[in-house]
């Protein structure tokens, strides 16, 4: 859809498609066990926020955090970091800020107070700042409150170093070199972790989705989390907050994220269990079964990239 159709569309539109897209069932607890799924809910209901939101934040700050020290091999035999690019989509007033914060932010940043480093959060940024950021720190975790915004800034037509598969190459880990006329070249090194966190309303995503959607497959890279967020109530909030100071010990996402830092010392690379390499194969099989149709028959070939 263009930006202008996009533009007319009205307010119940978008409201209409977030409730269809949030009434796909989701259970916590088939991604982590009983005690961890409730610490997690608990966790998010506390600071006025939705599991879902904590979901997104956790799994994208784990896998910023695993691509500093860790290689994910492939079925295939190729390796590549676990970078990853998620949007997360909401209604104002739900939560996003504050999971942003709790689950992604703060541990972020007091793991690199911890190791004395640089701190890799990025906010807002050009195309040339970026690449400079990371050709200096050797790592950059994109995160905003209002991804569009940021994103947008990378992106706009009349940007004469607008190039939308920076993006590509670096969630692939690819090396990168850039020239400037008034700047000696950019290197950015390969296999460099680079993450990207962002939430957003259903109207700016869908303005968003024309942007990435410019044929180089950046936005088959992006995952797009649509939670059921409803906000708990002050009670709530309260009772789930005395859940926490019940439990002996309750560790922080600081500290967990820190540990899990160092339990990454001892891990140099992650493969896929048989099942999962399976359904890799069957996914790949099924999208050159239909490219190559599409070839044969001289029709449009299927729009995702096979990465």
């Amino acid at each position: 859809m263009a930006l202008s159709k996009i533009n007319k569309q009205q307010e119940e539109t978008w409201t209409g498609l977030h409730r269809r897209l949030t009434s796909i069932d989701f259970d916590l607890g088939s991604v982590f066990c009983g005690q961890v799924a409730s610490f997690i809910e608990n966790s998010a209901k506390a600071i006025s926020s939705c599991t879902g939101y904590a979901l997104s934040c956790l799994l994208t700050t784990c896998g910023f955090i695993s691509a500093r020290k860790t290689l994910i091999k492939m079925p295939n035999g190729h390796t590549q970091n676990s970078n990853i690019f998620q949007l997360v989509v909401g209604p104002p007033s739900t939560g996003k800020s504050q999971a942003l914060k709790k689950f992604a932010l703060d541990p972020v940043k007091t793991l690199a107070e911890d190791l004395d480093i640089p701190d890799p959060i990025i906010h807002k940024s050009t195309l040339s700042g970026l690449t400079r950021k990371l050709s200096e720190n050797k790592e950059g975790f994109f995160v905003s409150a209002e991804i569009f915004d940021s994103l947008s800034r990378l992106f706009k037509p009349d940007n004469d170093t607008n190039d939308s598969a920076l993006l590509c190459e670096l969630f692939s880990g690819e090396q990168v070199s850039f020239n400037y006329a008034t700047k000696s070249t950019t290197n950015i090194s390969s296999t460099i972790p680079f993450s990207i966190l962002g939430c957003i309303q259903m109207f700016p995503m869908a303005k968003l989705f024309v942007l990435l959607n410019q044929g180089q497959g950046l936005l088959d890279r992006f995952l797009l989390n649509v939670p059921l967020c409803l906000r708990p109530t002050p009670q709530e909030s309260h009772n789930a907050k005395q859940f926490l100071e019940r439990l002996a010990n309750c560790p922080d996402f600081d500290m967990i994220m820190s540990a899990i830092n160092t339990i990454l010392d001892s891990v140099n690379t992650f493969s896929f269990s048989e099942d999962a390499a399976l359904f890799l194969e069957e996914m790949e099989t099924e999208f050159i079964t239909e490219m190559n149709e599409a070839i044969k028959n001289g029709t449009l070939p299927p729009k995702s990239k096979w990465t």
